[in-house]
């Protein structure tokens, strides 16, 4: 062909792709005969027919070119696409086979990705997306794609790991760092979150999205007021997003309390009646305020959103939130190691109330249920067969659902006494045997759990600064309680508190549980966040202060009443904000 006829046909496919269907038509029907090349001109009669929706003309097309110019690779790209969306996606795969080019089938594969991401066939778009990622591995927006599949999915660790990878081919691709952000956000990632949206803000990207997200960061890391200010600048310019009032209520009930809150949440559930996560939001602050019957079915429309039943799917067995007497039961503790303590004074009821159940629970709590609860079979997850002796599936979380109505029937039910082995008295001192009048004091801050954590955490000076205050109560040891706690904060505790320390903290404790709870019971007292360890110093009896970082923010469980929670007997509760801190945990550690 003549160079102007290349010029005339790259026109036209200009034209088809910014969609001047019948220019193009035109255009192709007046240089026909000009043009020698059949291929060329029939190739953009069947690329014009597919842009246009007509794939049945487009793969005609295709196979009359294949039969008499052979295999080329713009036309096998055209099949594949033709192929798919007329419904044959083998056939499709088989004709990918026939593309050389590694670009021109990585871009096919994105084209076939994006057809499946539209109708939400998630699990096929993945894999083709890894496919294009096996093809090109620098691939950006494979990688993207993928990692916004993951951030639908409710894998945010995954989708952060894959788009982090692409940072550092190229730290300026706005596209992943715009999915970065939201996947840190989603995971607690508060700092690196921030540093994500200065890159963005960098490139003079400003969307009301990114907005949005910097609020929900801002929150999570504290700055309340602030959080607070552009959230209702969001409102202000619209009205109209659900997602905004839902972040305005979690931001207020953090400042006011969950009453304060209700107006905002409503408005969030009008706007989008079919959001669970606004539905779920209003039942934990219905929970704060003790109005359970009406928060349950709320709080139950947390199975709706993504990722959080994955693990249950494997059993194959259907989910039943409301069991009913009879029934044959898997309880899956679905929650954390705390939780599980929370919710196991319910699991006693439940065996009596169904004609068969066992519990599957983490295995470094397993010998504790098993001697707390004796009666009861529990197993772990990778260790359970006979599935098809059950009827159904139960989270543990929802047992609260079918016993607890009022404070009332909470305060009724007796709560699970944990029964530790016995560790010899060479391994650990317990109280009541020769610390006469010494008082040992167990200390945790923060929460391994990232994405609440600055909702929980208290600072490691100023939990010094406490326990000092406290020193004249007769305390003889300091000892840590934190899970996965660093070198440099135990190194921190025995410079002020020398000889008195006890660095009991670390790995060794979180992965051995038995160790941990006689650890726990060898303390007098426990001061601590909202944590595992507050669960365990409750369930085995040791008198506890929980430790909140705002008055308002702590978890709806620990139902504060004056002070004191009605779940654990031995917990009481109190702000680090409050004037008179130190008076009152004075009057806390010398009364008991």
């Amino acid at each position: 062909m003549k160079p102007n006829d290349f010029k005339n046909l790259n026109e036209i496919r200009a034209e088809i792709d910014r969609g001047l269907y019948d220019a193009a038509e035109i255009r192709l029907a007046h240089i026909q005969t000009q043009i020698s090349s059949e291929l060329s001109i029939e190739f953009l009669k069947g690329y014009l027919a597919f842009c246009r929706g007509q794939f049945g003309v487009a793969l005609a097309i295709c196979e009359k070119l294949n039969i008499n110019h052979g295999k080329a690779d713009d036309v096998a790209v055209l099949e594949t696409l033709s192929k798919l969306n007329l419904g044959n996606p083998r056939g499709a795969w088989r004709t990918l086979g026939d593309i050389q080019d590694p670009l021109k089938k990585y871009n096919t594969l994105l084209q076939m990705g994006h057809y499946f991401v539209e109708r939400r066939i998630l699990v096929v778009a993945k894999e083709i997306y890894k496919k294009a990622l096996d093809l090109i591995p620098q691939g950006k927006e494979a990688a993207t794609n993928l990692g916004n599949i993951y951030l639908e999915e409710g894998q945010a660790h995954e989708a952060q790991d894959i788009l982090n990878a692409i940072g550092r081919l190229d730290p300026t691709y706005a596209p992943a760092l715009m999915s970065l952000v939201v996947a840190q956000e989603a995971i607690g990632a508060i700092e690196p979150g921030l540093q994500t949206m200065d890159m963005l803000r960098k490139q003079n990207i400003q969307t009301e999205q990114l907005d949005w997200i910097e609020a929900k960061l801002l929150y999570q890391k504290g700055e309340l007021e602030i959080a607070k200010k552009k959230t209702e600048k969001l409102l202000k310019n619209n009205s109209e997003d659900f997602r905004y009032w839902q972040t305005l209520a979690v931001i207020t009930s953090a400042l006011g309390g969950p009453r304060s809150a209700l107006s905002f949440i409503d408005r969030a559930i009008g706007l989008n009646p079919e959001s669970a996560s606004a539905k779920l939001d209003k039942a934990i602050f219905l929970l704060e305020l003790h109005r359970y019957s009406e928060a349950w079915p709320l709080y139950a429309e947390r199975w709706k959103l993504p990722g959080l039943c994955r693990e249950i799917e494997q059993l194959g067995l259907p989910v039943l939130l409301t069991p009913q007497p009879g029934n044959r039961i898997i309880i899956w503790a679905d929650q954390g190691l705390g939780d599980q303590l929370l919710y196991g004074r319910l699991i006693r009821l439940a065996k009596k109330d169904l004609q068969d159940l066992v519990v599957l629970t983490d295995a470094r709590i397993l010998n504790l249920f098993k001697r707390s609860l004796p009666e009861v079979e529990f197993k772990t997850i990778d260790k359970f067969q006979h599935q098809d002796r059950f009827d159904g599936i139960t989270p543990l979380s929802e047992l609260p659902r079918l016993y607890i109505q009022s404070d009332k029937d909470l305060n009724s039910i007796p709560q699970l006494d944990l029964v530790p082995f016995r560790a010899s008295l060479a391994d650990q001192d317990l109280p009541g045997e020769g610390l006469g009048k010494n008082r040992v004091l167990g200390l945790s801050w923060k929460s391994t759990n990232q994405k609440v954590s600055n909702r929980k955490n208290v600072d490691l000076l100023k939990m010094i600064e406490i326990v000092k205050e406290l020193k004249s109560q007769n305390i003889s040891k300091v000892k840590s309680l934190q899970f996965l706690s660093e070198q440099q904060e135990l190194d921190l505790l025995a410079d002020h508190f020398m000889s008195d320390f006890v660095p009991d903290g670390g790995d060794d404790i979180y992965n051995d549980l038995e160790k941990f709870a006689n650890l726990v019971r060898s303390c007098t007292h426990i001061l601590t966040v909202s944590n595992s360890v507050a669960h365990f110093a409750g369930s085995l009896g040791v008198n506890t202060m929980l430790i909140m970082p705002y008055p308002n923010q702590t978890h709806w469980y620990w139902a504060n009443q004056g002070g004191q929670s009605i779940w654990y007997k031995s917990l009481k509760l109190i702000s680090v904000t409050d004037p008179n801190i130190n008076e009152k945990l004075k009057r806390w550690i010398s009364n008991v």
